[in-house]
């Protein structure tokens, strides 16, 4: 401690300390029950509907508020306080409303929203009656651009009235291009098979002119039934709209899709209202990103691989085994993997699943110059960059439609039928069928109950002593691998199908050594009776193991070898047929 005139007192730690009274330390606490205690949690609050809260004017899909208001004209206060102090009304992004009661002599001023734009059809003189009927679409302008909202159908008689709107919001996801709404009012006299079918025509022309876009179809239907003429939509209405009945419905052409609650009725209205909260989940959502590594193949690569294979001394590797067909099998088996991997580069590429088939690298590189751009403030270079991508795009359609042409010209109906089912996002839906190791032991054990009911038996001593062994040519073997598709998935053995076909011509020799072995000493290697066996389900909903289907996936040269024995069986057995016998004859088949 230094004490001087103006010094201020130091000490130090160990002084401090030692003044430290044990007396006035807390010692006794307050009996306080755990469950009253609370938790302090860090970090902000989670879940649905706050995430839902924070961006309720870019929801994944529109949320939509809908109802028969039987006149709307004097309920127009009463839906400005709504639109204005409740949160539903507030942030919803459509509002669709049948019966509005609207004529010409009331003009959009006297039943406009503040911030919703507002789109109506009233009725006339073509439904036989000169009041009532009328649809409103009110479009929130924080959702949509009103000047993106154009009216695509109109359509007023007197067993329909119809309003079909194109809309291009700030955000969807990407798996639709827009959404069309249509809002439907089929009066309690009409004819409601001629409405079910006006209605069905409308909605296939749009669909076959937009095929990407989500169409919501609101309003009410009375006494007709659109579901018979929609089957590929959903209706989400779960609750009664008038009394116990439920009249006013809401299809979508997506599942999963919306969630449904009641909401008072507007004024003296009989009709309850709608509130439709979106739960879709987005495709990228549902099936994450998935990195796989694939092969750059390319003429250098399939160049360098056949001199691997040309200059490799074939003997060194067989003849050490003898006549262990296994070792053989296995030893150049991981000699060719080898030589792949080290001579046909790889690369990780990331799948989206909801990219369209005409995205490219470059296209996904303007995409990040774009929002390089946008971040950096510059307008000019926002501008450039955003004609380059729109230039971009133009093109890698139109070369993805000159391709699908080329197939269908040259009859590749198979790439074709692949183009279509990813342009249009047809995907079979996925069975995912959980189970333990039991249960994969009872698979097997069913898959393999066929083989027991069999005897086997030794042939009898006078029977016909066996035939000379097979043998098969370098040539034959080339001209069949030759003929394998490059497309299928490669077997147990790793080895690619694409490899095989590129290096026919360097591999015949050496396959030609193998088969014969095989078939000189009547064993099959073990390597090429191991597959990748699969249960497919037979049913969307499978459980019982008789519910699933064995799909093997075997080695492609155990394949080549089935061909090359299969024509000399067929050649030996032609005659003892069957004429009325269609499998496994090439060329035979019945009308």
């Amino acid at each position: 401690m230094c004490v001087g005139p103006r010094a201020p007192l130091v000490y130090t730690k160990e002084q401090l300390l030692a003044l430290r009274s044990a007396a006035v330390l807390p010692r006794d606490r307050h009996d306080i029950p755990a469950d009253l205690l609370k938790k302090t949690r860090r970090g902000c609050r989670a879940g649905r509907k706050l995430r839902e809260r924070k961006r309720r004017f870019r929801p994944v899909l529109p949320s939509v508020i809908m109802g028969n208001v039987r006149s709307l004209s004097n309920k127009t206060d009463e839906l400005a306080a709504l639109t204005r102090y409740q949160r539903e009304y507030r942030d919803t992004s459509l509002m669709l409303f049948t019966e509005t009661w609207l004529t010409t002599h009331i003009p959009d001023s006297a039943i406009a929203m503040d911030n919703f734009h507002l789109l109506r059809a009233d009725r006339t003189a073509e439904s036989g009656k000169k009041k009532g009927g009328g649809l409103a679409v009110f479009v929130n302008e924080k959702w949509c651009k009103p000047g993106h909202c154009v009216v695509k159908e109109q359509r007023c008689n007197k067993d329909i009235e119809l309003l079909a709107v194109s809309m291009r919001p700030y955000y969807l996801p990407r798996e639709f291009t827009h959404v069309i709404v249509i809002a439907v009012y089929v009066p309690p006299s009409a004819n409601a098979e001629t409405a079910c079918e006006t209605l069905l025509s409308c909605t296939s022309t749009l669909q076959t002119q937009h095929p990407q876009a989500l169409f919501l179809i609101s309003g009410d239907f009375n006494h007709s039934s659109p579901a018979s003429v929609l089957p590929t939509f959903t209706q989400y209405v779960t609750c009664p709209t008038r009394d116990n009945r439920t009249l006013d419905l809401f299809f979508v052409n997506a599942k999963e899709a919306y969630s449904s609650s009641p909401l008072p009725p507007l004024g003296r209205a009989d009709h309850n209202i709608v509130h439709l909260r979106p739960v879709y989940q987005p495709i990228v959502h549902r099936q994450p990103v998935v990195s796989r590594v694939v092969k750059r193949w390319s003429p250098e690569s399939e160049e360098a691989l056949r001199d691997c294979f040309d200059t490799t001394v074939w003997t060194e590797l067989c003849d050490p085994h003898g006549e262990d067909i296994n070792a053989m099998t296995e030893c150049i088996t991981d000699y060719i993997n080898f030589c792949f991997e080290n001579t046909v580069p790889s690369r990780t590429v990331r799948c989206f699943s909801n990219n369209k088939p005409w995205i490219n690298p470059d296209i996904k590189a303007l995409l990040k110059e774009k929002k390089r751009a946008f971040k950096s403030g510059n307008k000019d270079r926002l501008r450039t960059a955003q004609k380059k991508l729109r230039r971009k795009i133009r093109r890698a359609k139109a070369a993805y439609r000159r391709r699908m042409e080329q197939q269908l010209q040259n009859q590749n109906i198979s790439a074709v039928w692949r183009s279509l089912k990813h342009i249009s996002g047809f995907k079979p839906p996925p069975v995912q069928t959980e189970g333990d190791q039991q249960w994969v032991n009872e698979l097997n054990s069913h898959f393999l109950s066929p083989a027991h009911h069999y005897t086997w038996t030794h042939p009898s001593p006078s029977a016909p002593p066996p035939a000379p062994a097979l043998s098969v040519t370098a040539a034959q073997v080339r001209r069949q691998l030759k003929r394998i598709k490059t497309r299928k998935a490669a077997g147990p053995d790793c080895i690619s199908p694409r490899l095989l076909k590129s290096c026919a011509d360097e591999l015949c020799g050496v396959m030609e050594h193998v088969f014969n072995m095989s078939l000189k000493l009547r064993v099959v290697p073990q390597l090429w009776k191991t597959s990748c066996v699969v249960p497919v389900p037979k049913t969307p909903h499978a459980k019982d193991p008789s519910s699933f289907r064995p799909v093997a996936l075997t080695s492609h040269l155990m394949k080549t070898l089935e061909r090359l024995v299969l024509g000399h069986l067929r050649s030996t057995v032609s005659s003892a047929l069957d004429p009325l016998q269609f499998a496994y004859r090439p060329g035979q088949g019945r009308v």
